[in-house]
């Protein structure tokens, strides 16, 4: 933005250059009606359009920080009074209801213990409309599996033409995806991060008595999807009793052996598909 540069001038919104300079007390009045408008705007917002269930805010107030219009400015509290229930991001007030973390070099490495998401683009780069090269559905869906196995949901922007259009080749990896979930959705929806006391040689997450293995390919480039061409071989420790081990979407039966709650599963390189597969190991109950 401009301010951020020194040798180039202030313009008003007309694109005029500046010539006047404010008094402190023309600029207070200013951010206190940057402040009411911003108030009004997300009040008329969360009144007359029903029940809203979230809220995602991208940046603050154009207030400087520190002074007393933003404390004029819509607070948490009024948007739960009006909205009870709402979800809110943390990216106005600089807290929220959860943890949103942005692109791929942010990928959570640690299990998140509360409410954690990660944004990307499907684009690299461009969160808009752009001709930049779009990531791979393989490259993606490693990210999603990494995100559930670390308790943090993901988000992926697809930025239509002006128009309001996604092209052919976002459209081809939306059903990409589509494909996968289908057989893999048990993996993705109502799971949580493995327990401390079982581990995996991949990224892996939990529901109920199933414990579901991420054995996703080698990604090299954002860009591409390459079959894999070798067996793979993951492990899954647990203090638990195994009942059955299947891969969610085939009916291939897997080889594998378990010698004092290690379980050692042989993937062979034939039935391994390029965007990923899941292992679902179905324990014994309690």
């Amino acid at each position: 933005v401009g301010r951020d540069y020194v040798n180039i001038p202030s313009i008003d919104a007309d694109h005029h250059v500046r010539n006047t300079a404010k008094t402190e007390a023309e600029k207070q009045k200013h951010y206190e009606d940057v402040a009411a408008y911003l108030k009004g705007q997300v009040e008329e917002l969360l009144t007359n359009y029903g029940k809203i269930d979230m809220i995602w805010f991208d940046g603050g107030p154009d207030i400087p920080k520190g002074n007393i219009a933003r404390e004029h400015t819509i607070t948490m509290e009024r948007i739960h009074q009006l909205q009870p229930g709402i979800v809110v991001s943390p990216r106005f007030f600089g807290y929220g209801d959860y943890k949103t973390l942005e692109g791929d070099k942010s990928l959570p490495t640690t299990k998140q213990n509360d409410w954690a998401e990660l944004c990307a683009t499907i684009a690299d780069p461009g969160w808009g409309y752009t001709r930049a090269p779009l990531k791979s559905t393989a490259y993606v869906l490693n990210q999603l599996a990494v995100c559930r196995s670390n308790n943090t949901n993901f988000l992926l922007n697809f930025g239509p033409t002006k128009e309001g259009a996604f092209s052919d080749e976002m459209i081809s990896r939306l059903k990409e995806i589509a494909v996968w979930m289908k057989s893999n959705k048990p993996a993705i929806s109502g799971s949580h991060a493995l327990s401390d006391d079982e581990l995996a040689s991949v990224p892996a997450t939990a529901s109920g008595e199933h414990r579901y293995l991420f054995a996703m390919p080698s990604v090299t480039s954002k860009f591409k999807t390459v079959l894999p061409s070798e067996s793979l071989t993951i492990t899954f420790k647990t203090g638990r009793t195994v009942k059955h081990i299947r891969i969610l979407g085939k009916e291939e039966e897997l080889k594998y052996v378990i010698n004092n709650g290690s379980v050692n599963i042989e993937i062979p390189s034939h039935i391994r598909s390029a965007n990923g597969d899941v292992i679902d190991i179905e324990l014994n109950k309690l």
